[in-house]
């Protein structure tokens, strides 16, 4: 049988790294099929996206001043789209939105698939969903955290919002959200995005290159 290597990855769903990284992710994943299982967990750092850009940004052009900062990596990445319009025009007030109805995903796909699927990267809603919030904040312009936008995400993912309230309403969602947060602290993560391998013995983070992920994951098959 052949090993399948666990990668565990935890980023900020408005962090542009973390967007960058998962669309790498979504390449090897197609590369490895069934090879490699990605756990996709959640850091914050836009929990309250107005205070991230006003201590970091104050000084250097504010909203503005960040949204031409992704544009300059987004051109030098090569790989990734951003629309002009993001942290100017669409200002999420936080990334915990997103992340909650996320873990509300997770815990109705969890309840739901049947084993087959589970074993099957390439069927998991959840990841089909997470990959499109991303698109729709930085490729669209939208504001996902804005719970009539992410309902209509949902919808068109072919996912009733309310197959997903009883996560949300019972507090179960919230606690996983809250579990994934605390990892950053216990295992001393760097921040967003991480990558985890070989039972988290080896970590990954930052501006994290196609080969240098590839490598990683050829040296544990």
């Amino acid at each position: 049988m052949t090993r399948k290597i666990k990668i565990t990855f935890l980023g900020d769903i408005l962090c542009v790294w973390a967007y960058s990284t998962h669309a790498l992710l979504e390449k090897l994943k197609h590369e490895y099929a069934d090879r490699i299982e990605i756990d996709y967990r959640f850091i914050s750092v836009f929990g309250d996206a107005e205070k991230f850009i006003e201590d970091g940004w104050h000084d250097k052009g504010s909203y503005s001043g960040f949204s031409n900062h992704l544009q300059a990596v987004a051109n030098e990445l090569g790989y990734i789209n951003v629309n002009p319009v993001i942290w100017k025009d669409c200002k999420p007030k936080t990334s915990s939105m997103a992340h909650l109805y996320m873990k509300a995903i997770q815990l109705w796909e969890q309840k739901n698939m049947s084993l087959s699927d589970n074993q099957n990267p390439l069927k998991r809603k959840s990841e089909e969903v997470l990959w499109q919030m991303r698109v729709l904040f930085f490729e669209q312009g939208k504001d996902i955290s804005n719970t009539k936008i992410l309902d209509d995400l949902l919808k068109n993912a072919n996912i009733d919002p309310v197959q997903i309230t009883p996560f949300l309403e019972d507090g179960s969602a919230m606690a996983s959200l809250l579990s994934d947060y605390e990892l950053e602290p216990q295992l001393k993560l760097d921040g967003s995005p991480t990558l985890l391998l070989n039972e988290n013995r080896q970590k990954l983070y930052g501006n994290i290159g196609y080969e240098v992920i590839k490598a990683n994951i050829e040296a544990l098959l």
